[in-house]
């Protein structure tokens, strides 16, 4: 079982970032709540930061626990926590991806997201997060 963690990552003016998968990766051209797996023995939260720093060159301050869910892939299941995050640092870079955007949480349902990230989409559209 695979274990993930991803960033609502938030703006001073509401807005949250969301990045476009890159060329070769599965589910190319969706978008998603940016993160990535977790370390054997790695802290979720620390996981975090290292994998906005590597794929968007942020420093993030990582805050509350929003939804754990787990979600089944014809590969096999992960299991995704996300953290409410903001920007402490860095300057906003797509080192793997095709593109970011920065949305409103009502936005999030006209852009194609990877299906893993739905249920978090839809609970942030809810109003919920």
């Amino acid at each position: 079982m695979l274990k993930v963690v991803a960033g609502i990552i938030s703006a001073n003016n509401g807005k949250i970032l969301i990045a476009q998968r890159g060329s070769g990766m599965h589910f190319e051209g969706f978008w998603e709540f940016p993160g990535g797996k977790i370390e054997l023995g790695e802290d979720p939260k620390n996981a975090l930061k290292r994998e906005i720093k590597e794929e968007l060159e942020l420093d993030i301050n990582v805050e509350e626990k929003v939804h754990s869910w787990a979600y089944n892939y014809d590969f096999g299941t992960i299991n995704f926590t996300a953290y409410r995050a903001s920007i402490k640092g860095g300057e906003l870079k797509t080192l793997e991806h095709m593109a970011t955007a920065w949305v409103e949480p009502s936005e999030l349902k006209n852009y194609k997201m990877v299906p893993a990230d739905l249920e978090l989409a839809e609970l942030i559209c809810g109003g919920n997060s």
